[in-house]
């Protein structure tokens, strides 16, 4: 986690910001989101194949956050 992640996390646990305030301070510092693609997308800035290249790039970030290591094994 970032420093300014962690402050935001800290501020939102001591009760100075609610939950729409730190989801949209996340959001501001997160340079690709879900919804930040979707807006780009409504807006017109990005075309529809763009929005689809940028989405499942997003997915496989994620998933590469959860993938384990597959040890080989011998099938019997």
């Amino acid at each position: 986690m970032n420093h300014e992640s962690r402050i935001l996390q800290d501020m939102f646990i001591d009760g100075k910001m609610d939950v729409r305030e730190f989801k949209e301070h996340i959001d501001a510092i997160k340079p690709d989101t879900y919804m930040r693609l979707k807006d780009k997308c409504m807006k017109g800035e990005i075309s529809e194949d763009e929005f689809v290249e940028q989405y499942n790039r997003l997915i496989e970030q994620e998933a590469e956050k959860h993938w384990e290591p597959v040890e080989p094994h011998e099938h019997i």
